[in-house]
């Protein structure tokens, strides 16, 4: 008879999760921390992104100014489009092909390979 006191005992004090109104305005605020924590992730990673596409873009520049400086003055256009490509065509190329034609053997992050080289740039 005591084990059936004691069970008693412990399950009076209890309230079911559904009834709680103290358990309920806790998973209502941690909720909210969550969606706050998965906003700020976001943008983070957003960030993150556009700083790795600016490195990538920066360093395509800088390849092209190294090869163009190896040109005479005033072939340096005509001469990089009959080695590679028009420059205008180089633009609508994505950031791996680019790296690919101008042989840069730097890894490029997978969430940034199919960047088009001058979109989103004036």
């Amino acid at each position: 008879m005591s084990n059936r006191e004691k069970k008693s005992i412990q399950t009076a004090g209890l309230v079911g999760l559904g009834n709680s109104k103290r358990l309920a305005a806790m998973r209502r605020s941690s909720m909210q921390a969550d969606s706050v924590s998965k906003e700020a992730l976001a943008s983070v990673g957003h960030r993150r992104k556009a700083t790795d596409i600016e490195q990538a873009r920066q360093m395509i520049r800088h390849v092209i100014a190294e090869i163009k400086a190896a040109y005479p003055k005033g072939r340096q256009q005509r001469f990089f489009a009959l080695r590679y490509v028009p420059e205008e065509q180089l633009y609508q190329m994505s950031l791996q092909e680019v790296f690919t034609l101008l042989h840069i053997k730097q890894a490029l992050p997978k969430h940034i390979m199919q960047v088009k080289f001058k979109e989103g740039l004036g």
